[in-house]
């Protein structure tokens, strides 16, 4: 009979072909934790300077059109673009204060006159 711990000559003194689990093949320490953390700062990085960003270029500007009134939230850079986004169209008779041109940062104000049958627009008070 053959004991159960028995081992060919051959064999003795050579390591079994899987890896130990002390042996993983990679380097302990800070290189696997860098692994783990860059990407992860990475994405924080990302995530904090988009909502800087959205944060910066976002204006409440006051709008009036006929005497209507109301506060916007708009990424728009100028007036025009502003007004194209909102949907208010301006004729070439009416009033826009400031000029389409004019670019916009927060808390500023737009006011659209319209002219009604050949009369010049009212001048808001």
């Amino acid at each position: 009979m053959t004991p159960r711990c028995w081992t060919p000559r051959w064999w003795a003194g050579r390591r079994p072909r899987g890896r130990s689990p002390a042996d993983t093949g990679r380097p302990r320490g800070a290189p696997e934790s860098l692994r783990r953390i860059v990407p992860r700062a990475l994405v924080v990085a990302v995530l904090a300077g988009g909502t800087a960003a959205f944060l910066t270029q976002d204006k409440a500007v006051r709008v009036s059109v006929d005497g209507t009134s109301r506060t916007l939230h708009t990424f728009a850079d100028d007036v025009g673009e502003l007004l194209d986004a909102e949907g208010v169209t301006v004729g070439t008779r009416d009033t826009v204060a400031p000029a389409p041109a004019t670019g916009l940062d927060d808390g500023d104000e737009v006011v659209v006159l319209r002219e009604t049958r050949g009369t010049a627009p009212d001048p808001a008070p």
